[in-house]
């Protein structure tokens, strides 16, 4: 029927087709060659060839390490299990550990003692959901990060990768180490391709994380090339 695909024909045929072939051109030649391809073309478009022409998808990477098992090997006393993960924290790379345990537990609570009190008050404007928390999980649980800490404030951010991976800032208060997600909202801007930019750079508090690097008149990070 039209608009399904076609159905390559046993092996046996296309033998007997091609030796009938041959036999009424005994001598080949330009002649035979062109009507032998254009044999192989009728009988198995480009759509139904042998599997065995085909190039192998590849293989899928490997599963990140669950979350739970990053924190149990990092920080033993954070007890994924219960609900520690949702306080301030001791130090950044736990408090950004934690988060990523909230994404997975999709726990959309805004008012989480692990964010800032500017961040609860902007997550009870605009709430999360359990969608945009699973996608937090996918892409960064298992992804490599580089923390860092200047004075009561810190950056978590991704050197080796691509912008679409956006750092994440971190504010020290008397409980301990909160995520800010108000700064990262008044900071960050995202094209279209979902690349990660600074909004103003100039003046941003966080900024310091990113000294070492380009940084161009669009607000871009440039990772591989570094700053005069």
């Amino acid at each position: 029927p039209l608009g399904e695909a076609p159905v390559s024909p046993p092996a046996e045929w296309r033998e007997r087709l091609v030796k009938q072939l041959r036999a009424a051109l005994p001598d080949g030649g330009r002649a035979g060659d062109v009507l032998e391809i254009s044999l192989e073309e009728l009988l198995y478009p480009p759509a139904a060839k042998p599997a065995a022409t085909q190039t192998a998808p590849p293989e899928p990477a490997p599963p990140a390490p669950p979350v739970e098992r990053i924190l149990r090997e990092k920080f033993p006393g954070l007890a994924p299990g219960g609900t520690d993960f949702a306080k301030a924290q001791a130090d950044p790379e736990r408090a950004y550990l934690a988060y990523l345990l909230a994404a997975k537990k999709r726990d959309t609570r805004p008012d989480l003692p692990l964010y800032t009190p500017e961040s609860r008050d902007f997550f009870k404007k605009h709430p999360v959901t359990a969608d945009q928390l699973e996608r937090v999980e996918e892409k960064y649980v298992g992804a490599p990060y580089e923390v860092a800490i200047q004075e009561e404030r810190a950056v978590v951010h991704f050197p080796s990768l691509d912008l679409t991976y956006a750092p994440l800032f971190l504010k020290k208060s008397e409980s301990g180490w909160q995520m800010d997600f108000f700064a990262i909202s008044q900071s960050i801007r995202t094209s279209v391709e979902k690349l990660w930019r600074f909004d103003k750079p100039e003046g941003n508090p966080y900024r310091f994380a990113f000294e070492p690097y380009f940084i161009d008149e669009a607000g871009y990070v440039i990772y591989r090339r570094r700053a005069r």
